[in-house]
């Protein structure tokens, strides 16, 4: 191999920034604490920059660069400004730009470290003690990730996702709608360059903060105004007001600090990331590099002062350089996301650039990186990254060891984290044996042994256990109680380990977009948690007595309640007056804060307190820290005199039926409104009417919400800042104000103005014949809910089949619903259930408005071509798609079931398994191999990925919930311009541009994306709170006062010491840990997916409390519930008493109010029943040889270490059995959380 090709590959054909293959880098370290050559070269040009200015004070201001992106075949960019489309209509004067060739700081053009060659600078500065990363050629990084996912026997399709079609991957999409992708952009519309990427610009120097009072400037414009294209200026925009729309090509300014900014007082929260400052001594790093900078800078004293500070963090490179790098793949760019379960580790994912997600192993690595983060991050040698993580544990390992003399066998590391391993007993079997399946291969691979990526040299660590049963550190469970407690469905993370390493490992170098105004709620207090796990003192001054009150802490800590988000460092002065001396009075109520900065020499950030939110214990303060969490601030058209009153001047505007002549009106009597939350208008109404024996015309008739607000006004800012509406079982957040909503709502006997998409059906072949979009007026007369639809006429039932058979292209056989992986796309309008994942009573009305969306799609694509606002979701990675099939393939009663020949084939294939509780199952872990669907414009995507793989629709957007989501509105408009161009009326020159300019939808199609996914995670929440409250008040109140609930749950998977299981009554998903039950050891059998728990005969799991847990330092501290009945006395109230367990008057009126179904206890009704015949047949049964009968147990000799013999008592756990668990509310954290015992079978 040539030296240029060595350590480097190129992407697949179609990539973040590029269609094209492009050669990204990889580069080599040997610590986190190093800095690679390619970062030693980029700062030295910052610092070179820096003194040429000729003033220590001048602000570093490159000239903004043009980035030429290489561009695809056919596909120009003829905008008139360079591809930048402005968002104002007024003019701007085209900025200076330069040429890639004459780009200042391109490391190719200047170099202060002699010749530069392959992509890498070989320094001779003389930054002595400072190891030389080398930044090296990318096909080596891709050749290794094809190596490992060769071994691991995964066979990558062309554009890597798993088990294309050849149709597909030809670029001919098969789908049931059978629509061709037109091939060339209509009426004039050139396809952007930056094909299927988040294009950026850098911030503008001055912002905008107008006053909140001004009604047409308190409003605060998208967060993320940033571009990525050929020819046009390269900088970013973040706006605060109205006003500063046409500032987005503004230049971007450098300015002298040491940190990175994220916002300052006064810009109402706003987080500025990019301000990033820079000069002579801030742009070293990790200690070297600082202190020869520092040498040949002029500094001021109060900055040499502050760089004698140890830096923890590399700086960011320079942005104005970062294209650059981008174009010539040293860099790549990617959303990154935190590890909840350890948030030093991070992902990012690129988006198509490469086939798996970026590895960020540490804090180092990570770089002050946040959440949902754009960031820009340099590849590394994935074996040199795993080696320094393997040190890192090590000795983490040891001190651990130290600090737990308790337990100095234990084994301190969580085994769910540990990949599923191949299973040498069998190779899988699937069906579908075509040689053209990519998946044939991959299956018949031997498995890799398992090889120890470090040298001869270096030890591998003993695996320390206590007997066979690992034990987790207090801290790492008390981080798994809140992680996995707080959602109803575990949280998973791509399984790595010395056998199956990251395909891909990098660094985060600069941070290029972050969310505005991010708020946190949390609690605060005197010292970090590590400082209260170790210090009496420290425990003394929490309890409100500290041992020195003349030294004042400069800081307090604020404890996020989402684990991804660091411990904030807070100004002492910002406490309440008394915290420092009384802190515990302060423990049980949440606090709302911001992050502000975080610098290179903290490892922390440094935020603001901005309020209190409310006591704990208070479900109101719980509702509106979720809330907050998710940036939901519900202020937008609240009047500033009177925060409880929505403003009187937001009004709709009135139809003027004289120039809507043209509109046909529907007066049919069989027009019913679709009443999905009864809390809200209806923006849908449906209509059937019989044209012969065969065939029947269903119309959907949705309100035309584009003649009700006009576009761009404040009123329409407002709304389009909100984005979409929240909607939980506690309290609704519209979209739109209430009076605006009750306005334009559909109303019986009223006419309303629509457009009315209608199809003729053929019930006979289960065809769809024909379709029409028109604008209309229509008069309902009936109101119906949604779920109960059939009810009201079963000919929708039958309707909501045909649809669903031809968007899936399968008419043999019963098609089941699929709930849980339609959340992926959108979230429920109302809550009705606590089962919020596996409710499918509104099925019928959702399959029609699929297909709606799917028609609407089409239209604008085919007229608008590439401004068409679309809703794209990929299919599975091969990776995460092979994981699925390895584990499922061990399943037993699957082995005819399920299909693998491709991901669509297998999503079929779920559809026909008749078992609910299976079908659910195996439903959980497909979905754990996707990503949620995304709003994208036809020019910034490419056609290959522009598809709803889980809809299985070629296009498709939303139209049909104008009352929820902003996105709806974006389409009503395009759809509007369609029609009229239709007709003549219009030209697509003179439609509305800000439905029409590429760049600005795509700055609204990101930001719909992130309010979308903060929408849906609410409400998760949300429904996790409620079911928390709901098992609290049925195991405590005073008809039954058991602690716990006693219930069945599905076994999904097993670890060597923990195993995860799905409870059908409740449809959440929680791990039993072993560490938390009373056994002696626990064996796990990978080759036949079993593990054995080794019970002590004596103790019940219902009442036990390990050892660690009754430490000071422990969550049990705070938990209220102490959990004292034993498992008998449980079984017996469920049981043996005459009704269930059931919810008390206070909760039944709450569930009755918010219009929610009190939670079914189906599989306790059938263990009653059952109780009860055995009960006929032996009068000795007692309530809990119900629950021992669904276990596999045995009882054996075994030998002591002092070579005794006694009585094993010995479980059996297999996946996708059946098995009795404890299931028990932990009230008294920040957020309520579930957690789940095993019955010991044997007490």
């Amino acid at each position: 191999m040539s030296e240029d090709n060595k350590d480097s590959f190129t992407t697949a054909s179609k990539g973040y920034f590029t269609r094209k293959p492009q050669k990204i880098h990889v580069a080599h370290r040997r610590s986190p604490s190093e800095l690679t050559s390619l970062m030693i070269e980029q700062l030295n040009l910052g610092e070179d920059n820096n003194q040429s200015g000729g003033s220590n004070n001048s602000s570093f201001l490159p000239p903004p660069p043009t980035v030429t992106v290489h561009q695809s075949p056919g596909r120009n960019n003829v905008s008139g400004n360079g591809g930048y489309h402005s968002r104002n209509q007024s003019e701007s004067k085209p900025d200076n730009t330069m040429s890639p060739g004459n780009f200042q700081n391109s490391p190719r053009s200047h170099s202060r470290t002699g010749s530069y060659s392959g992509g890498h600078s070989r320094t001779n500065s003389g930054h002595a003690g400072h190891n030389r990363r080398q930044s090296l050629q990318l096909n080596e990084a891709k050749k290794h990730a094809l190596e490992e996912q060769t071994k691991r026997g995964v066979v990558i399709s062309g554009n890597g996702s798993a088990g294309s079609s050849p149709d597909v991957a030809n670029g001919n999409i098969s789908t049931n709608d059978d629509y061709t992708f037109p091939r060339s952009s209509s009426k004039g519309i050139s396809r952007n360059s930056s094909v299927n990427s988040r294009s950026f610009k850098f911030p503008q120097t001055n912002i905008s903060n107008n006053d909140s009072n001004d009604y047409n400037n308190d409003f605060m414009t998208s967060p993320r105004k940033f571009k990525f294209g050929s020819g046009g200026s390269f900088g970013h925009s973040r706006n605060n007001s109205t006003n500063n729309s046409n500032n987005l090509s503004s230049k971007f300014q450098h300015t002298p600090s040491n940190s990175e900014s994220m916002g300052q007082p006064g810009t109402t929260g706003l987080l500025e990331p990019f301000s990033h400052k820079q000069n002579p001594q801030s742009v070293s790093s990790i200690q070297a590099f600082n202190a020869n900078s520092s040498a040949n800078a002029n500094v001021s004293a109060n900055a040499t002062a502050a760089n004698q500070r140890k830096s923890l963090f590399a700086p960011y490179l320079p942005q104005s350089n970062i294209p650059k790098l981008i174009e010539e793949g040293r860099l790549v760019v990617g959303t990154l996301r935190v590890n909840k379960k350890n948030r030093s580790d991070a992902w990012v994912s690129t988006d198509g650039i490469l086939d798996a997600d970026i590895y960020i192993c540490g804090s180092k690595d990570r770089n002050r990186a946040l959440e949902n983060d754009l960031v820009a991050v340099e590849l590394l040698c994935v074996d040199d990254v795993w080696g320094n993580k393997k040190e890192k544990e090590e000795k983490k390992r040891r001190k651990d060891l130290g600090n737990n003399q308790d337990m100095v066998d234990g084994d301190y590391h969580n085994d769910a984290t540990i990949n599923q391993q191949f299973s040498p007993r069998k190779t899988p079997s699937f069906n579908g044996g075509s040689n053209t399946n990519a998946f044939d291969d991959m299956l018949t691979k031997t498995p890799p042994q398992n090889k120890s990526h470090l040298s001869e040299e270096t030890p591998q660590p003993k695996l320390k256990r206590k007997g066979s049963l690992k034990q987790r550190p207090t801290q790492k469970k008390n981080d798994d109680v809140e992680v996995e407690g707080q959602s109803l469905l575990l949280v998973e993370e791509e399984d790595i380990n010395d056998e199956f390493k990251p395909l891909y490992a990098g660094h985060i170098v600069a941070v290029l977009d972050r969310i505005p105004g991010q708020l946190f709620t949390g609690t605060l207090g005197l010292l970090r948690p590590s400082q209260n796990n170790n210090s009496n003192e420290s425990n003394n001054s929490q309890n409100g007595n500290p041992n020195n009150v003349n030294k004042k802490p400069k800081i307090i800590w604020f404890k996020p309640t989402d684990k991804k988000v660091p411990l904030v460092a807070i100004p002492t002065e910002q406490a309440p007056e008394d915290f420092i001396d009384n802190p515990g009075k302060y423990t049980k109520y949440m606090y709302m804060a911001s992050i502000k900065r975080w610098p290179i020499t903290s490892l922390h950030p440094f935020g603001t307190l901005v309020g209190p939110v409310g006591e704990i214990e208070n479900p109101q303060t719980n509702v509106e820290c979720i809330l907050k969490n998710n940036n939901f601030q519900s202020d937008e058209y609240l009047d500033p005199n009177d925060k409880k009153k929505e403003r009187k001047n937001f009004n709709s505007l009135e139809i003027d039926e004289t120039k809507n002549e043209f509109r046909p009106v529907y007066e049919n009597p069989n027009i019913c409104i679709i009443n999905e939350n009864e809390n809200l208008g209806s923006d849908l109404s449906l209509s059937v009417e019989q044209i012969d024996n065969d065939r029947v015309k269903l119309s959907c008739h949705v309100i035309d919400i584009s003649e009700h607000l006009e576009s761009g006004s404040n009123l329409d800012k407002r709304i389009r800042k909100r984005s979409t509406g929240v909607f939980l079982p506690q309290r609704n957040v519209p979209l739109l104000p209430r009076k605006v909503e009750n306005n334009c709502s559909f109303k019986i006997g009223s006419k309303s103005a629509c457009i009315s998409c209608h199809y003729v059906l053929n019930m006979k072949t289960q065809k769809i014949e024909e379709s029409k979009i028109e604008e209309s007026f229509v008069l309902p007369s009936y109101l119906v809910k949604s779920s109960e639809l059939e009810n009201f006429d079963p000919v929708y039932k039958s309707i909501s089949d045909l649809v669903k058979r031809n968007r899936m292209s399968d008419f043999s056989g019963k098609i089941h619903d699929l709930p849980l992986l339609y959340k992926l796309d959108d979230e429920n309008m109302k809550c009705d259930s606590l089962k919020y994942y596996f409710n499918s009573s509104n099925s019928i009305i959702d399959e029609i408005k699929m297909k709606v969306n799917n028609t609407v799609a089409k239209k604008i694509y085919t007229q608008l071509g590439d401004c068409a606002f679309l809703r794209k979701q990929s299919e599975p990675l091969s990776t995460t798609f092979y994981s699925f099939m390895l584990r499922v393939s061990e399943f037993p009663f699957l082995e005819d079931e399920l299909n693998f020949e491709s991901p669509i084939d297998c999503l079929q294939s779920i559809t026909k398994i008749e078992d609910q509780t299976l079908r659910e199952v195996v439903e959980l872990m497909f979905y754990k191999t996707m990503n949620r669907a995304k709003y994208c414009v036809a020019g910034k995507t490419d056609e290959d990925v522009m598809e709803n793989f889980l809809l299985n629709y070629s296009l498709y957007t939303h139209f049909t919930s104008p009352f929820k989501r902003y996105a709806d509105h974006v389409v009503h408009r395009q759809l509007k311009i369609c029609l009229k161009m239709e007709k003549g009326e219009l030209t697509l020159e003179e439609a509305d541009k800000n439905v029409t300019e590429v760049e600005s939808l795509k700055i609204t199609a990101e930001y719909c994306n992130f309010k979308k996914d903060f929408a849906f995670a609410a409400q998760e929440q949300a429904i996790h709170l409620l079911v928390c409250e709901t098992i609290s008040d049925l195991t405590s109140n005073t008809s039954s006062k058991f602690d716990q609930i006693l219930t069945l749950g599905r076994v999904v998977q097993v670890y060597e010491s923990s195993f995860d299981v799905f409870i059908p009554e409740f449809g959440i998903e929680k791990r039993v840990h072993g560490d938390q039950l009373p056994l002696i050891k626990a064996e796990f059998d990978n080759n036949n997916k079993k593990l054995e728990l080794f019970w002590s005969g004596s103790q019940d799991s219902a009442i036990y409390l390990p050892v660690d847990e009754k430490k000071p330092q422990s969550f049990r501290n705070s938990i209220k519930n102490k959990f004292k009945t034993a498992s008998k006395n449980i079984a017996d109230h469920e049981l043996n008493l005459v009704s269930l367990p059931e919810l008390s008057p206070e909760v039944k009126k709450k569930f009755e109010s918010m219009g929610m179904q009190e939670p079914d206890l189906h599989i306790l009704k059938e263990l009653k029943k059952e109780f009860l015949q055995m009960k006929e047949f032996d009068p000795s049964t007692e309530a809990i040889d119900v629950f021992r009968k669904r276990t596999f147990t045995r009882v054996e000799d075994f030998n002591t270490p002092n070579n005794e013999i006694e009585l094993a008592y010995v479980q059996e756990i297999k996946e996708l059995n059946m098995v009795p668990i404890l299931v028990r509310a932990e009230i008294g954290m920040a957020l309520p959380c579930l957690s789940v015992r095993a019955l010991n079978p044997f007490v």
